[in-house]
């Protein structure tokens, strides 16, 4: 019995430890900041609802950020780290289909969109609203 006491006690210990310091987390290149934001096409059309957006850094040492897509097109992000928001600073965006949606999505997103280097965006310290507008609504050939 005195051994599961200490048991149950080491546990407590190590929860309260975490609680305080976190889990392995580590610092960030720069500061984490709240990111919500709108994509649409020029002509006012929406991605589908659940439509991925990821953003990796331009620059290496800052986490990558990934937000889905609601019917409207509002987004919010979230860091790599499971924390709400995004790094300061610039980024390569790539959208990524709904699941289930695949074969509709990456016939009529055009490929620049879906392979990561036809848009890109500045996440500043001020916490502004990221506005993603895409060009060119066509299918692909």
């Amino acid at each position: 019995m005195k051994q599961a006491t200490k048991n149950a006690s080491a546990v407590m210990l190590l929860v309260a430890i975490f609680s305080i310091h976190g889990c392995g987390s580590k610092p960030t290149r720069s500061p984490i900041v709240q990111v919500k934001g709108k994509i649409q096409y020029d002509n006012g059309t929406k991605l589908p609802a659940g439509s991925m957006i990821v953003f990796s850094p331009v620059l290496g040492g800052a986490g990558s950020a990934v937000a889905e897509t609601d019917a409207e097109g509002n987004f919010l992000l979230t860091h790599v780290s499971g924390v709400s928001g995004a790094e300061v600073g610039d980024y390569l965006v790539e959208l990524r289909s709904p699941k289930g949606q695949e074969h509709e999505f990456y016939a009529s997103v055009p490929e620049n969109y879906t392979s990561g280097g036809g848009l890109a965006a500045t996440i500043s310290a001020d916490e502004s609203p990221l506005e993603l507008v895409l060009k060119n609504s066509r299918k692909r050939k």
